[in-house]
């Protein structure tokens, strides 16, 4: 029986408490006595942000799990929390921007790490060649903030903060699930959290048609309405309207990384799930996020969102699952092409077009010049976009659109074959687990983040996705679930075969 002087919140079958009471009290009258110096300050909601931040952060320091999940609930959300509060004048540390970091990103952190010290939990194992490779990558961008050619400390710390902040949702994805169920429910998690933001993208396209581009935008976002939309861009295709549609997210490029990450969840939901509704809810998914992805107003959705489908259905089922693909692609594109009013020919024109210019400037060009350029770097942060604001004149800052010639610019040829080499090894994890894997939940599973992988991998030479919300997050989280599905492999195994993917009655997981 635990002592009835300690707060007992348990995880799993260890009764140990975590919090005693002495330190819980003394947290909570810390946090009471902030919040009632900010209310005599006139700043209620500054103290209501610190309530609710304190309560949040309690919660998931008791079971980091649930801050996973958390994350995952806002991060469709996230773009309207941002825009509701601009302009801001609070701290730059505090920006809307980064209120996932703070809310959610933080506290998992050290919610894990703390029940690794408390032998809670232990250390997921994701591979001595990954793990090594991550460690390198660490440590030799911790190195580069030390480059002479950072223009400052802040430059240096934005460089850092996204190329390393979410790597560790790598280990904790292979740690977040224990039990097939869960898997389930997590796939069901993020598939209905997908429709609302694309519910709402299409939503804005149609209404775009009707009443203008300029005006439903304008009426939707306010005064953020040039920001997010590139000062009203959009483009005439083949007597069809192309529109940058943000849906819930700050600017159009999130929002078609949003719906490309949720493509994997419908994916797996459609193959999957033990029951034949969730299935069928799935395969309709499949088409309505693809869907929202093509009029994203991201004319690279033409390309990358059938690549997506076509490899997750060919490495699960092979050319028959291919051919299924192409047929689900179809029909997603011949209804946004029919939405868009524009021809098929018109715009796998203009695709061929662009694919030959960013093949030439962009992948190979940005990736020489890089090289040519230093063979050290000019350090962490000079070619991070986010970094630009930290100088003292951001409109001198140039990017060059390609991850990989980032790194090379950045982090020198080093930083370049490390980030290549550990994409690779990301890849070649799902291949493995792919000819190791027998059931076909799990294989779906596997083929599904086997296949976002790549297609990352592939984007990146084209821009910067893995350096935008919310890709980073998916991006990382989806790499150590893929790394972790050996664990329920090898339980299949022990029980003499493949076992069906079931959900038994247990609590909700978050």
């Amino acid at each position: 029986m635990p002592s009835q002087s300690t707060f007992d919140l348990r995880l799993g079958e260890d009764a140990r408490p975590l919090i005693p009471w002495t330190g819980l009290v003394v947290l909570v009258t810390a946090a009471i006595g902030v919040c009632a110096f900010l209310i005599l300050r006139n700043e209620s909601l500054v103290a209501f942000g610190v309530f609710l931040a304190g309560a949040l952060w309690m919660v998931i320091l008791v079971r980091w799990q649930r801050g996973v999940y958390g994350l995952l609930l806002y991060l469709p959300i996230a773009g309207v929390v941002t825009l509701t509060l601009l302009p801001w004048n609070g701290p730059a540390a505090f920006n809307p921007v980064v209120f996932k970091d703070w809310l959610f990103v933080g506290p998992v952190y050290l919610g894990f790490a703390g029940a690794v010290v408390l032998r809670r939990q232990r250390v997921p194992r994701i591979g001595r060649v990954l793990t090594a490779l991550l460690g390198a990558f660490v440590v030799l961008v911790i190195v580069e903030m030390a480059h002479p050619g950072v223009p400052n400390a802040l430059v240096a710390f934005i460089g850092a903060k996204v190329w390393l902040a979410y790597i560790p949702l790598c280990a904790l994805g292979a740690a977040l699930v224990t039990e097939r169920r869960q898997l389930t429910l997590l796939w069901r998690y993020l598939a209905v959290l997908s429709v609302l933001p694309c519910l709402l993208g299409l939503g804005e396209y149609v209404a775009s048609l009707f009443f203008g581009y300029e005006h439903v935008m304008a009426a939707i976002y306010r005064g953020s309405a040039s920001d997010v939309t590139q000062e009203m861009t959009w483009f005439l295709i083949g007597g069809g309207q192309v529109f940058r549609i943000p849906s819930t997210f700050t600017f159009e490029t999130q929002y078609f990384g949003f719906t490309l990450a949720m493509l994997v969840p419908a994916f797996i939901v459609a193959r999957g799930d033990p029951s034949a509704r969730w299935r069928r809810f799935g395969r309709l998914l499949i088409v309505f996020v693809m869907l929202a992805g093509l009029l994203s107003g991201a004319r690279g959705a033409y390309i990358f969102c059938p690549l997506l489908l076509v490899l997750m259905y060919g490495l699960d089922r092979g050319i028959v699952g291919a051919l299924q693909a192409l047929g689900w692609a179809g029909a997603a594109l011949v209804a946004a092409l029919a939405i868009s009013r524009i021809a098929a020919q018109s715009m796998y024109t203009l695709i061929s077009g662009l694919f030959q210019s960013y093949a030439v400037n962009t992948a190979y060009g940005g990736l020489a010049d890089s090289l040519s350029s230093s063979w050290l770097g000019h350090g962490t942060g000079t070619n991070t976009g986010s970094a630009r604001y930290a100088l003292e004149r951001p409109e001198q800052f140039l990017a060059i659109e390609n991850y990989y010639a980032k790194a090379a610019f950045e982090l020198g040829p080093l930083g370049l074959l490390l980030i290549s080499a550990l994409f690779i090894t990301l890849v070649w994890v799902g291949l493995k687990a792919l000819s190791t894997l027998r059931d076909p939940g799990l294989r779906a599973m596997a083929a599904a983040l086997t296949g976002f992988l790549i297609v990352i991998v592939l984007a990146s030479f084209k821009g910067w996705l893995l350096d935008l919300d919310p890709l980073n997050v998916y991006f990382w989280l989806f790499a150590g679930l893929l790394a972790g599905l050996n664990q329920f492999n090898s339980a299949a195994q022990s029980e003499g075969g493949p076992q069906p993917l079931t959900v038994a009655p247990v609590e909700a997981q978050p």
